[in-house]
This record gives C-alpha cells, structure tokens and sequence, in this order.
C-alpha cells in the first residue's frame, strides 16, 4: 500500500510510505529555502511525485492536514476548541468535506504549478514582511493557527 501524506500547515511538507514504512519525506523549506512555509508544499509534491512516479493508478491513499483549521486566538483556546470538535475516525471520514484539497491536487499538472507557485511566494512573501503577525505569533507559539 502506497500512501502521501501532505501538511500544508505550518513547516509544509509531503511523507511517503509503503506498507507503514518511510521511503520519503521532505519539507517544503527544503526545495524553496524560504524558512517556517506556511501553505501547499507544491514542489514537495511534485518532487516526490518525480522521485518515485507518482500518479493517481498507483498511489492508495493521500492523506490531508488542515482541511478545517479553527478559527482560535490562543494556544488554550486551540485546545478547547479541537476538544470540542473531537469526534471518531469514521465520524471524521463520513463528514469530511475534501473538494477544497481535491482542487489543490488537480491543481499540481505541470502547467499551471509555476503559476501557483508564483502566487504562493508573493503571498508568503507579504505575510513573513509583517512583523505585528510575526511577533504576535511567537509570543504565543501559534504555529498552526491561521493569520
């Protein structure tokens, strides 16, 4: 069994594993050398998907990361909020919404991933400029929350 696992929170990155072992894993900092990537780690995937001949007839799973962040303003009530949502696997799975990340997916073809990726620096470009964001975030330690 061929599986991809993608974090597109904080510190992006894409694991691959076969048969519940490792064969690869990469954060999208890595390829982009830009620090704490925050989004899709678009050339992570596209890297491993080049390393290993990646395609939808041979991978059996891919699994996601973030598909519904709360919206939390401290640490705590991060906490209480992911303990209020806290539901069983097969609950999760029954009331996942995934067009969002299917989107995402199909959106990595070869053509327009230069253009995404474009889009994605600029954007992380501006938010790793505003400092206000930048300290509030680290006198908190919200790594996961969105900005």
């Amino acid at each position: 069994m061929l599986i991809l696992g993608i974090n597109e929170g904080f510190e992006a990155s894409v694991v691959l594993c076969r048969d519940g072992k490792i064969l690869f894993a990469v954060q999208e900092e890595r390829l982009t050398r830009e620090k704490g990537v925050i989004g899709f780690p678009a050339q992570a995937v596209l890297h491993c998907a080049k390393q290993y001949g990646l395609n939808s007839r041979n991978l059996n799973h891919v699994c996601l990361s973030n598909l519904r962040s709360p919206k939390a303003e401290t640490r705590d009530e991060l906490l209480r909020e992911y303990a209020r949502r806290g539901r069983s696997g097969r609950e999760l799975l029954q009331k996942a919404d995934l067009s969002g990340s299917l989107v995402r997916l199909a959106g990595l073809l070869p053509g327009s991933m230069e253009n995404r990726m474009r889009e994605w620096q600029a954007a992380r470009r501006g938010a790793a400029n505003n400092r206000t964001v930048a300290e509030e975030l680290a006198r908190f330690g919200l790594d996961g929350v969105p900005v």
